[in-house]
Order: structure tokens, then C-alpha cells, then sequence
């Protein structure tokens, strides 16, 4: 059985699959933190919960008569605060757990490219990197996105 669509039924179709339409995609992806020397209220970190959260990107393809000459991923963006549980020492021996909240700013993005990993994507994780600012308070100092190429 063969079906006929046209190209504007196509493109919805696409649009229903990547749930967002044209040339975005999206992915949830894992969330690991980095907070060497990075401290809490003073406190050293002793641990912070891995999270997941959905980021989104834009996929462009450049295609001339002999074929596609370039195929760009860009835009990565996710949420503008995350959540997660901090944990640190308030002694020697003894942790507490505190809920933080954690802006991002997806303009700090740094991409890491992986190639010939026969597909084009971000990859499976996210590393923020967080420091303090001049007031003590945690801030994010980097945002590393994985990128799968080809």
C-alpha cells in the first residue's frame, strides 16, 4: 500500500515527531556538576545529585545540487533554573542536604564535539561547572554540552 502526502503534510508530520517543528529538536539529557573548590553557605560540597532536564537545538542542513555540503547543530538551550539537592559537610563528620535552585544562562555554553559517532545529536550528559561569586554564592561558571557529529 503506498501512501502520497505533500510536502506541507511532511513537514507537520516532522513537526509531531521532534515536537517542536522545522529544524528544532529536543533530548532529555543527564546533568552532572563540577564544583571543585566550589563551596555552600562556606561549607564544602561533598555531593551533588545528578538531574535530568530536556534541552533543545536546532539542526541545519546546506544542500547544493551534488549534495549536502554542511550540516550545522546550534541554539542548544534549556531551562533558565534547575534544581537539585547539595550535599555538604558541617563539621568533620556530619552532612546536611539542602535543596538548591540554579540559574543558567545558555549563552555559557562550550560544545565538545565527538565525531564519527554516526549520528548527529548533543550527546547524553551536560557538565555544569560551578564556582562561587564574589559573595560566596554558587554560581555556573561553565556549561559543557557533549555534541555527537557524524
Amino acid at each position: 500500500m503506498k501512501i502520497r502526502i505533500t510536502e506541507g503534510q511532511l513537514e507537520r508530520i516532522k513537526s509531531q515527531i521532534t515536537g517542536e517543528g522545522g529544524n528544532k529538536y529536543n533530548r532529555e539529557v543527564n546533568v552532572s556538576f563540577n564544583y571543585y573548590r566550589a563551596t555552600y553557605e562556606g561549607k564544602e560540597i561533598n555531593d551533588i545529585l545528578p538531574i535530568k532536564i530536556r534541552l533543545s537545538y536546532n539542526i541545519d542542513i546546506e544542500s547544493r545540487s551534488w549534495g549536502i555540503k554542511d550540516i550545522s547543530l546550534y541554539g542548544i538551550t534549556g531551562p533558565t533554573e534547575i534544581e537539585t539537592e547539595v550535599e555538604y559537610f558541617i563539621d568533620n563528620n556530619n552532612t546536611e542536604t539542602a535543596t538548591l535552585p540554579i540559574k543558567l544562562n545558555w549563552e555559557m555554553v562550550v560544545t565538545e564535539k565527538e565525531t564519527n559517532t554516526g549520528r548527529i545529536s548533543v550527546g547524553d550528559e551536560v557538565e555544569i561547572e560551578l564556582a562561587n561569586d564574589a559573595d560566596g554564592n554558587l554560581m555556573v561558571k561553565e556549561i559543557k554540552v557533549f555534541v555527537y557529529y557524524l
